[in-house]
């Protein structure tokens, strides 16, 4: 259960904060979904990819991670944000600074919404 409600709320916030962030101009990062079953596809394939790919590319980038105390973990997500929009055809990032920017804000939304719709249990 809270696996489907973590990839809900991943795939809800995918989707709505690049609306917030156009309607609010609060930076110019031009990310795109056609419609909210590419946020759901997009949400399963960054869960997917974090699973796969991202503690390889964690293990190999883990000297440059050391010595930028752990900052180098952002380019990580970012690149994990950028191969999926490879991969998923109805969505569309344009460059890596929208990707970087786009990455840390859905992480920080998500883990917030997660934080509060998903109870640990003591």
């Amino acid at each position: 259960m809270k696996f489907i409600l973590r990839y809900l709320i991943t795939a809800s916030v995918a989707f709505f904060l690049p609306k917030a962030l156009d309607f609010y101009d609060i930076t110019s990062i031009k990310v795109h979904f056609d419609n909210f079953e590419i946020a759901l596809i997009f949400a399963l394939t960054v869960g997917l990819l974090n699973v796969f790919i991202k503690p390889i590319v964690s293990f190999f980038a883990l000297p440059v991670t050391i010595l930028t105390l752990g900052l180098f973990t952002l380019i990580i997500n970012a690149l994990i944000v950028h191969i999926a929009d490879y991969f998923i055809t109805g969505m569309s990032i344009n460059g890596f600074r929208s990707t970087l920017i786009f990455s840390v804000l859905l992480s920080i939304c998500t883990t917030i919404l997660c934080r509060i719709f998903i109870k640990e249990k003591d």
